[in-house]
């Protein structure tokens, strides 16, 4: 009789634990949910703009987008782009380094 207890608390252990395991993953299921609806929402954001209908037609043309909202963003981007080259070339002779061009090239890593 002890041992049929033993089995018997042991399967009753086990299911315990499955029940708490199966618990933990849907919380965690519920929490990597959560975390991306807050992800999602903050990575886009809604904005009303007022541009000229020529100038977003033209838009439309250059960069081949299909909605206005991803030739927008394509605009953006670019601009951005454009932003960070024109930074890194006033930094031009403004930094000193200890290597030459061909050094730099050939540098074993």
């Amino acid at each position: 009789m002890a041992s049929l207890y033993r089995c018997l608390s042991f399967d009753a252990l086990l299911l315990q634990n499955f029940v708490l395991a199966y618990a933990l993953i849907n919380i965690i299921k519920l929490c990597i949910n959560y975390a991306q609806f807050f992800i999602v929402k903050e990575l886009d954001m809604r904005a009303t703009v007022t541009i000229e209908k020529n100038k977003l037609d033209n838009l439309l043309k250059e960069t081949h987008a299909k909605s206005k909202s991803s030739a927008v963003k394509i605009a953006i981007d670019e601009y951005l782009k454009k932003k960070k080259i024109e930074k890194i070339k006033s930094m031009k002779g403004k930094l000193e380094f200890d290597m030459s061009a061909d050094e730099i090239r050939h540098y074993e890593r």
